[in-house]
């Protein structure tokens, strides 16, 4: 978060180098495939494959489903309320609209990206079910991040301000909900071979 400032002050000289202007192939490529780490559906196969492949942490993967959708909700509220255009549509210069409805600008607005929201919401989950991969998980969500800025759909800052929220609203709902109300869910459902027990002290914090 400290860093928005700074990156503030290079948001229209990096879109105006932005590298897609230059259509460098292998930036293309890479844009494309590390995108999909901010999309719901890698979200939803990550959680199933987990689901099947481990089923001693399927309680904790339905926790970091939920952080993955409350974490979507706020970004796309801060989209709404704050209303920037995009750096393709304003030609690399700040513009806030202010509040807008759904749909109402398009494309949606830039800030926060709502794909490094997503990616970075994931990565805090899954550092949370598997504590030995964080690393890999923060490489990912921080890719996807990149490139979103790469695919000149978003400002450095929107990407920043993404990785914040996303990662701030999943600590929420695993620090609040773990501690009360999930907890309290949890221990009133019944411990079937399917849906085993998960012993919430080993989600050391992320």
């Amino acid at each position: 978060l400290v860093l928005l400032g700074p990156a503030w002050l290079l948001d229209r000289p990096l879109a105006e180098r932005n590298p897609r202007q230059h259509k460098i192939q292998v930036v293309e490529k890479f844009r494309d495939a590390a995108r999909q780490f901010g999309e719901p559906f890698c979200a939803m196969w990550l959680v199933l494959a987990v689901w099947f492949i481990d089923p001693s942490r399927r309680r904790p993967m339905v926790l970091t489903l939920v952080g993955v959708m409350f974490a979507g909700s706020v970004g796309n509220g801060l989209k709404l309320a704050i209303g920037r255009e995009r750096p393709s549509v304003s030609d690399g210069h700040t513009v806030f609209r202010g509040p807008q409805w759904p749909g109402a600008m398009r494309p949606d607005p830039s800030f926060p990206s709502g794909h490094t929201v997503s990616a970075f919401a994931l990565a805090y989950g899954m550092s949370r079910v598997l504590p030995r991969g964080r690393g890999v998980f923060v490489f990912l969500a921080a890719a996807c991040g990149l490139s979103r800025f790469l695919g000149e759909t978003h400002f450095l800052t929107d990407v920043l301000a993404g990785a914040w929220v996303g990662w701030e609203s999943a600590r929420l709902v695993w620090d609040w909900g773990v501690t009360k109300l999930i907890r309290w869910i949890d221990v009133q459902i019944p411990a079937f071979s399917w849906y085993p027990r998960w012993n919430w002290d080993l989600s050391a914090p992320a």
